[in-house]
């Protein structure tokens, strides 16, 4: 397995300012801005070890994009959650060990950074 560093991107706060998410929600849409399919996206929470795969996620294509939605998104729900992606055609992992507020948030792009070598991503 074959793990690339991540860099982030932080994307419009102030649509986040204007539009608050619900206490609990984290339901997500996450776009495939890659040339890789994205074959696999699981979370964890930071005292978890283990990845847990997202229910029902179809293989996304290059330009795609899927919303990602959880069983139970309730007052009681970690807002904060790590994300691991597989890439089909490279077969890399690529983790956001320190994780993301999925309860502000509606949107994550992946996207590769030819520059750097690096996968990014951005929300918002």
């Amino acid at each position: 397995m074959k793990r690339l560093p991540l860099l982030y991107g932080v994307g419009l706060v102030t649509v986040l300012a204007m539009n608050p998410a619900s206490a609990g929600n984290r339901d997500f849409t996450l776009i495939n801005d890659t040339r890789s399919i994205i074959d696999q996206v699981m979370i964890s929470t930071s005292d978890d070890n283990r990845w847990h795969p997202t229910n029902g996620f179809k293989a996304l294509k290059p330009g795609e994009s899927s919303s990602i939605l959880f069983d139970v998104n309730d007052q009681n729900s970690p807002c904060t959650l790590q994300l691991k992606i597989h890439l089909q055609n490279s077969g890399a992992t690529v983790e956001w060990d320190q994780g993301f507020n999925f309860c502000q948030l509606h949107k994550i792009k992946v996207w590769y950074n030819y520059d750097n070598d690096a996968y990014r991503v951005t929300y918002y």
